[in-house]
């Protein structure tokens, strides 16, 4: 069976901060609530964004929706779940 993880549309997310007036990521991860060092990590590793980074872009990009900025992707089984 496999895992199934939440990875960010990176296209969806900049067309929703430019359109929302987020000039840069500064500017997007302070109407998040976050450090940029958050977004900045959380952008440039890949990994799944935690709850709040996650009610927080939504928080901040309104009105895009979750289906807008994120997407499910299922994750290759390791030899341990095989």
């Amino acid at each position: 069976m496999a895992t199934t993880t939440i990875q960010i549309r990176s296209d969806a997310l900049k067309r929703h901060r430019i359109a929302a007036g987020l000039t840069s990521n500064y500017a997007l991860a302070r109407a998040m609530g976050l450090e940029q060092s958050t977004l900045s990590r959380t952008l440039g590793t890949g990994r799944a964004p935690s709850s709040l980074f996650v009610a927080g872009l939504l928080r901040a990009l309104q009105p895009a929706t979750f289906e807008e900025l994120f997407e499910l992707v299922d994750l290759a089984p390791t030899e341990d779940a095989a």
